[in-house]
C-alpha cells in the first residue's frame, strides 16, 4: 500500500509540475506582422533569455528602414522591453563591403505577447497587433507536424 501511494504522490507531483510549465509562455522564433499593415515586419528570436528584435519598414519619405533591437524577454509578464536602434546604408547582395551607418533610433519599444504567436507592439507612439507568420501551413494543426 505504501508502494502505491508514493506512485500515486509522484504521478500527482509530476502533473502538477506539467500544469505550472504550461503557464510559462515561450514566443515563436521567426518572421512576425501585422496582415492588415503589409510592407512593415519584424524577425524576433530569443536565446537564453535575452531577445532579440529586427524591425524593416520605411521612414516617412518611403526609404528602407531598419531597426536592431535586443534586451531581455520577462516569461512572468511576457514582455520584452528594448530600444530600436535605426541603420541605414550597408551591404548589398553582389556589391563590395559597405558597413552600415546608425540613422537615429526610433526610441523604446515593448512587446506584449498574448500567446506564443499573438503580441501587441508599442513603439515610436504606436501600438501595433502583430501575429507570426505562418507562411506554409494549410491546416491550423499543421505546424506541429512541422
Amino acid at each position: 500500500m505504501a508502494q502505491v501511494l508514493k506512485l500515486f504522490a509522484m504521478w500527482f507531483l509530476l502533473c502538477g509540475a506539467g500544469a505550472v510549465q504550461a503557464q510559462i509562455l515561450t514566443p515563436e522564433d521567426g518572421i512576425w506582422w501585422n496582415p492588415a499593415e503589409p510592407g512593415r515586419g519584424f524577425q524576433i528570436e530569443t536565446q537564453n533569455g535575452v531577445m532579440v528584435l529586427g524591425t524593416y519598414a520605411f521612414d516617412v519619405g518611403g526609404n528602407p528602414q531598419w531597426y536592431l533591437s535586443a534586451g531581455t524577454y520577462d516569461p512572468a509578464t511576457r514582455t520584452f522591453t528594448g530600444n530600436m536602434d535605426g541603420f541605414r546604408g550597408g551591404q548589398c547582395i553582389g556589391c563590395p563591403f559597405r558597413p552600415g551607418a546608425a540613422a537615429g533610433g526610433a526610441g523604446p519599444v515593448t512587446i506584449r505577447f498574448t500567446t506564443g504567436v499573438t503580441a501587441t507592439l508599442t513603439a515610436g507612439g504606436a501600438t501595433i497587433p502583430i501575429q507570426r507568420l505562418d507562411y506554409n501551413y494549410a491546416l491550423p494543426d499543421g505546424i506541429v507536424f512541422g
